[in-house]
């Protein structure tokens, strides 16, 4: 059982108290306060993991229906290839902005 310190009164307390018995500073919705917190930020990681896959499900079946149709010409073929050559040469940017995003969310 360690010992914490009542961020009202600066008494050391059980991390297990409810309540601080100096002051009578609630533990208990500081703790359900953070768990919330928690449970929030699992949502959204979910959420963006489940974005993350439907993007690249639905840039798979762009893939597939392009060069599966018949009727794709080699210009068709070209055009796309450009442009994911481009996206390519974006992506690497897109990933680092999104790390320094997190990490300066936190």
């Amino acid at each position: 059982m360690a010992l914490i310190q009542c961020p009202d009164c600066g008494n050391m307390i059980s991390e297990n108290a409810d309540s601080c018995p100096k002051c009578g500073y609630s533990l208990k919705s500081v703790r359900e306060r953070e768990e919330r917190l928690r449970e929030e930020k699992r949502k959204h990681d979910r959420a963006m993991m489940h974005l993350l896959e439907f993007g690249l499900l639905l840039f798979a079946l762009i893939l597939f229906f392009l060069f599966a149709s018949s009727h794709a010409t080699e210009k068709t073929v070209l055009n796309f290839l450009t442009f994911v050559s481009s996206m390519w040469a974006i992506l690497p940017i897109v990933i680092i902005v999104g790390i320094i995003i997190l990490i300066f969310k936190k």
